[in-house]
């Protein structure tokens, strides 16, 4: 990878097949936005919410592990480092396995007018609309659902429920949306071959950098990409780590002056194949050596508190 030490063990990764390496894509990540979620209020708020409470009593506990609760797409546009909607757009639709939309806000009609026209993205929406909505001849019916409904069967689920008293929902319902949208989770590809043009697989590889090292700083991110021949400038690099962090995969530390980005997630997302294939990637191994070599390492003090701090508190 470039670095100055022969033996540092980011070294060890001048040996893989990016080419050959497989992107894991199970578990699924699936944004779901929609109506407002605010586990403060005693009440239900909206069909969103009580999707999120229903998974685990309904036998959907499973659920949690890969549906990310996107409360406003546009606040991340504007609060995160994206300076260009159709990038953060462009990200997305690569990165995200599906996007539920709960048709019941001002905000959830943006939504889905800006992501069904988005083709990369427009193939993996799933909107959830209300009965009485949808027998109107509405601009959202005869525009963007009608749209969806032709390209892909399914990708349009229409329910009856009381608006005004959402938690009110028979939880036959609950259980029908729950069901439609395993169904359609079940349809994904579980595996890709790694393609250097697709953000969402860089996505993924940036995460397997950092879960491997365990304590990763951008610059050696993208140094690491650079070895990999994925020329990012910094910003598009802070594209991805904030595509990532809001995502639940990274969370960032600051010590000091230097600041870490540290894996949130335990699942493995890139199966990666080395040049010599006779031999395999072995990350225990090499996730052993970096240990070993940050603790004999005075300048990596740093690194080795923020991990065993991380370690700690996660209980590992």
């Amino acid at each position: 990878m470039g670095s100055k030490r022969e033996n540092h063990p980011f070294n060890r990764l001048n040996d893989i097949d990016l080419g050959g390496s497989k992107v894991i894509l199970d578990p699924p990540s699936i944004f779901v936005c929609g109506g407002l979620v605010d586990i403060t209020k005693p009440e239900t708020l909206s069909v969103r919410e009580l999707f999120f409470e229903s998974m685990s009593g309904m036998g959907y506990g499973h659920f949690h592990d890969y549906c990310i609760q996107a409360e406003n797409f546009k606040d991340y546009f504007e609060n995160g480092h994206y300076r260009d909607l159709s990038e953060f757009e462009n990200d997305l639709a690569h990165f995200a396995s599906l996007l539920v939309i709960f048709l019941e806000s001002a905000g959830a009609i943006v939504e889905l007018g800006l992501f069904s026209n988005v083709p990369n993205l427009k193939h993996k929406l799933i909107t959830v609309v209300n009965e009485s909505h949808y027998n109107k001849d509405s601009f959202i019916k005869l525009g963007p659902l009608k749209s969806l409904s032709r390209d892909r069967e399914g990708s349009v689920l229409v329910y009856d429920w009381d608006e005004k008293k959402p938690g009110s929902m028979d939880k036959s319902i609950i259980g029908f949306i729950l069901n439609d949208i395993e169904e359609e989770i079940r349809k994904l590809n579980h595996k890709e071959t790694f393609d250097k043009s697709n953000p969402g697989h860089v996505a993924f590889l940036v995460y397997e950098f950092t879960r491997l090292f365990m304590a990763v700083r951008l610059s050696e991110i993208k140094a690491f990409l650079e070895s990999q021949g994925i020329n990012y400038s910094d910003q598009r690099v802070k594209n991805i780590i904030y595509l990532l962090t809001i995502s639940g995969y990274l969370q960032k530390k600051t010590i000091g002056r230097d600041s870490f980005y540290l894996s949130e997630s335990t699942h493995k997302r890139i199966q990666f194949s080395l040049v010599d294939k006779s031999k395999r990637f072995d990350f225990e191994g090499i996730r052993i050596e970096a240990s070993a070599y940050y603790r004999s390492q005075k300048n990596e003090d740093k690194r080795l508190h923020v991990i065993n701090e991380a370690f700690r508190g996660a209980g590992r």
